[in-house]
């Protein structure tokens, strides 16, 4: 009986293991965060979003275009919806304020390319790590 036993489970851990976390909803789905390039400690989330595209929320919490414009505050929040392209996520700004400061970016865009050997992103000229998801 307990050979039975091992014997499924040497099958079935490595097929659960390989597993995706979140079935069918792609790598880019879910938390993440970097250190920006000036220091600051930067999160972003990614959630399903309309007819197949990508909602991105972004925080930094010390934005360099808050401080280079004088905003009255340095922490920047920023919404942008995107679309994958194989490895990559393409997204264009929705909204971008620090504080009471609101910023348009246009059509503005920036892109994420999912690394999925090591399941990091890399966009914005940094590393971002999934966190707590």
């Amino acid at each position: 009986m307990l050979r039975r036993v091992l014997l499924t489970l040497a099958i079935v851990l490595p097929l659960v293991a390989a597993a995706p976390t979140i079935a069918g909803a792609g790598p880019f789905i879910g938390s993440w965060s970097a250190t920006d390039i000036d220091g600051s400690a930067m999160t972003m989330t990614i959630g399903n979003g309309p007819d197949g595209s990508h909602r991105v929320g972004l925080v930094d919490q010390m934005g360099t275009i808050c401080v280079s414009n004088e905003a009255a505050s340095v922490l920047f929040r920023g919404s942008a919806i995107g679309t994958v392209d194989g490895d990559v996520l393409t997204a264009t700004w929705r909204s971008a304020r620090c504080g009471d400061t609101a910023f348009d970016f246009g059509d503005g865009q920036f892109a994420m390319e999912y690394l999925p050997e090591t399941d990091q992103l890399f966009g914005m000229d940094v590393y971002w790590d999934r966190h707590g998801d």
